[in-house]
């Protein structure tokens, strides 16, 4: 197809303009392709525990999505139109880099999540979760054996369940407390990106353990 074709050129270009250690690495970060990396990379990913972020997943299309809103924002006046062009880009990056089943679970979440928005009916986020991973493994089966699925769906999880209490606890310390610049801007900071951490891996260190020799 033409995508494929595409994702084969800029494979191209980036062995072209980098060595060959960081063309496998942005290949697999940049385009699913996970093919050309070294052994020893994986092996050394696999030691510290982050295997995981070699595969495309939600943090990727995130940080995607993310940069392309705050400049559309700034280029197209109606927000609604904004979020109705986030529907056929995430489309295309999840055909793009070849649908790997963790990033088809952050796409459908996505798409479900701003289809919500659009009809101004935020859905439940456990309840998407749930229903995005019942309709990829009615799909494909085998994807309950894949790595990335699963790490996705567990860090999700720990993040849906335990956030709430998280910023229960962030509110209650701050309503007792004077709110300078630090406590009031700076520590909900680190204490969010401290909650978000921990939320996403007490789910997913079990099945680090699981599946690789070191977490």
């Amino acid at each position: 197809t033409r995508l494929s074709s595409a994702n084969r050129r800029a494979g191209y270009m980036l062995d072209f303009r980098l060595s060959p250690k960081e063309a496998a690495l942005s290949k697999a970060l940049l385009l699913g392709d996970r093919s050309y990396l070294p052994a020893i990379l994986n092996r050394d990913f696999s030691r510290i525990g982050i295997s995981h972020i070699l595969a495309l997943s939600g943090m990727h299309l995130a940080l995607i999505i993310g940069l392309y809103t705050f400049i559309a924002k700034r280029l197209i006046p109606c927000r609604l139109l904004v979020r109705l062009s986030v529907l056929p880009l995430t489309v295309f990056i999840l055909l793009f880099t070849g649908l790997s089943a963790s990033l088809l679970r952050a796409s459908l979440m996505l798409i479900i999540s701003y289809i919500g928005f659009i009809i101004k009916k935020k859905p439940d986020s456990m309840t998407v979760l749930f229903f995005v991973a019942f309709i990829i493994l009615a799909f494909d089966p085998r994807a309950v054996f894949d790595v990335g699925l699963i790490l996705s769906l567990s860090s999700v999880f720990g993040i849906l369940l335990l956030m709430p209490y998280f910023n229960g606890l962030r509110i209650s310390f701050l309503r007792r407390t004077d709110s300078g610049f630090v406590l009031g801007r700076v520590m909900p900071f680190v204490f969010n990106s401290f909650a978000l951490s921990f939320s996403a891996c007490a789910f997913t260190l079990p099945a680090m353990f699981f599946f690789f020799d070191y977490a």
